[in-house]
Parts: C-alpha cells; sequence; structure tokens
C-alpha cells in the first residue's frame, strides 16, 4: 500500500478505539493525508485540535503543549513539510503527548530522501513513509510498536493470524515493488561505502546512515544557494527563508514571483528543462494559511543529492529571465 492508506488502515482502527481520550491533535502545515483522514474521525465522536504553524512557517512544540489533555489520544503530524520544508522537532513533540498520555503518529514521507529515519530517536508511536521518497517504487511502509499495533483491530480473513506484520498484508505483495524497495537501499547504502571512503562499517544500518548523514550536509549547500538565487530574484519563499535557519528545513521550497501566474512560471522553466510542480501539493489549507488560492497555489521546486550548485545556479538564470521578461 501507499502511505496515504496505511494512515487510513489506521485511523480507522483508532477510530474503533478511542474510549474517553477522544481529542485527536492535527496540524495546518500537513500533507493533506495526515489531516483528513482524522478529522473523518470525527464521525465516530472524536474531537480534533489544530496546532497552528506560526507565520515563520515553523511549528512550535509551546503552542502544542497548549494543546495536550487528558483527553488527548495522539497527536498527527509531519516531520517535514511537503509543501515548504520546514523540520519539525518531532522528539519533542513525542516527549510532550507521551508525557500526556497520547500517542504520536507521524507522517515522514517528505523527509525520508533528506535524513535518517530513527524511530527511536523520533520516540513516536507510528510512522509512514512511502518507498518512491528514498527512490523506491511507489510502495508504502508503516512502523508501530508492535504492542499497539497487536491491539489495533483491522479487517482480515480469519486464517490469517491478528498478529502483525502479518494482519496489516493481508494479500499477494507486489513482489517487484519489494525488490525495487531493496535494490533503492542498496545503492543507498553504497553511497554510505563512497562517501566513508571505502572504509568498512561494521553495519548495513551503519553504511545507511553514514549516506543519509552525508545527503543532510550537502543538502545544506544546496539550501543555502536556492534560497540566494530566489533572493536574487525578488521571489516571495513561504516557510523558512533565512540562511541561518536552513537546518530547520529540507530543500523543498515554496515561492512564488510577483505578479506571475504559478503556472506561467513553471511553463517558462519547464522549456528550459527544468521540472517544477504547481499548485497546493496536496496541502490546500496550508496555502490557505500562507494568503494563496488552493487553486493557483505556488511554485514547488525540490531538490535531493543528486542535484548540483550548477544547476541551481541555472534554475536562477532562468528566473531572473523569467523576471525581466515580464
Amino acid at each position: 500500500m501507499n502511505a496515504t492508506s496505511f494512515v487510513r488502515v489506521v485511523s480507522l482502527a483508532i477510530g474503533q478505539t478511542l474510549g474517553d481520550r477522544r481529542e485527536i491533535v492535527v496540524t495546518d502545515m500537513d500533507h493533506e493525508a495526515n489531516i483528513a483522514t482524522w478529522l473523518a474521525l470525527e464521525r465516530e465522536g472524536a474531537s480534533v485540535r489544530w496546532w497552528r504553524m506560526r507565520d515563520d512557517g515553523n511549528l512550535y512544540v509551546a503552542d502544542l503543549v497548549l494543546l495536550l489533555s487528558s483527553a488527548t489520544r495522539l497527536v498527527a503530524c509531519t516531520v517535514a513539510s511537503n509543501a515548504i520544508g520546514s523540520v519539525v522537532d518531532v522528539a519533542e513533540v513525542a516527549k510532550h503527548a507521551h508525557a500526556a498520555g497520547a500517542e504520536v503518529f507521524l507522517d515522514c514521507v517528505q523527509y525520508a530522501p533528506h535524513s535518517v529515519i530513527d524511530v527511536q530517536k523520533f520516540d513516536c508511536d507510528y510512522l509512514v513513509c512511502s518507498g518512491y521518497k528514498v527512490f523506491a517504487p511507489h510502495m508504502g511502509f508503516l512502523w508501530g510498536r508492535r504492542e499497539l499495533l497487536k491491539n489495533l483491530p483491522t479487517f482480515r480473513e480469519d486464517f490469517i493470524p491478528d498478529d502483525p506484520p502479518a494482519k496489516f498484508e493481508v494479500g499477494t505483495f507486489v513482489y517487484e515493488n519489494v525488490a525495487g524497495m531493496d535494490a533503492a537501499l542498496s545503492y543507498l547504502a553504497t553511497l554510505g561505502d563512497r562517501v566513508n571512503h571505502g572504509a568498512p562499517l561494521i553495519s548495513y544500518r551503519a553504511r545507511l546512515i553514514c549516506a543519509m548523514d552525508a545527503i543532510r550536509a550537502y543538502e545544506q549547500v544546496l539550501s543555502l544557494e536556492m534560497l540566494g538565487v530566489l533572493r536574487a530574484s525578488c521571489a516571495e519563499v513561504y516557510g523558512i527563508r533565512e540562511p541561518g535557519q536552513a537546518m530547520q528545513r529540507v530543500p523543498t521550497f515554496c515561492f512564488n514571483l510577483r505578479g506571475i501566474s504559478p503556472a506561467k512560471v513553471a511553463g517558462e522553466l519547464a522549456r528550459n528543462h527544468i521540472g517544477v510542480r504547481v499548485g497546493h501539493m496536496y496541502s490546500p489549507r496550508l496555502m490557505r494559511r500562507l494568503g494563496l488560492d488552493p487553486e493557483t497555489g505556488a511554485v514547488r521546486a525540490s531538490l535531493v543529492h543528486y542535484n548540483s550548485v550548477e544547476e541551481v545556479q541555472r534554475f536562477g538564470e532562468v528566473l531572473r529571465k523569467i523576471v525581466t521578461q515580464q
């Protein structure tokens, strides 16, 4: 299944087991899959509370703390915004949510290609992600604490054990996706060997961590370069825009050029063989929060480790040409 389907599987189960804890916290910075799915539980008696993003494009844990109570069942939030790239301090989220007796559900899709996914460090209770974000086929995955997964009610045939992971993996696997995921992880492990200059690493996990740490560091260079070219083009950047705060974001940039529609900007970039996305990025609530019409939204440029500084500079040259020709 994809990540969206796994969000639904967990939410439907939680909707059947709300008990006295009926409050679910969602954010206005998330992908709609991690919002609407929880809002749907209002039909089951859930009460949704909104953790609002501040004007600087960040979610502050201090604001979350004010929402937590003995009635909170779950906090659902992203690790990194799929639209504006802001990174959430999810370990702090978990610390305060658990202190209130609540669980934490993380959407790690946008964060996955940029840094290490470490569920122990995040201290989350559930986490979903998509393989295609780590250069594999489009196959989602769900991680959860075993005891919690074991207690979640699911639909399954009688002959399937009521135990994870089998209870969530009914039906025939898409084996080509499994093979593709294995190949993607092997690629990242090999990248870890390269950045470690061929020195032997103790474990497969160590090789992956070495790769992702190197990716995180390199992408900070790309982020700083991108912030510079966007500033030179007088672009309106949504979310974190100060170079000194670059570590608080991934290199996913949402922006608009004054007086030029996002669709026109994307078209001109495409004619110069540069691919971007336009629209609401599956985050229409975030677009409204930014004062944008979700129908037109913004331009999103997404960088990963195989992009180069030279590509970012060429991107900037084309942007400046678009502005001067307006």
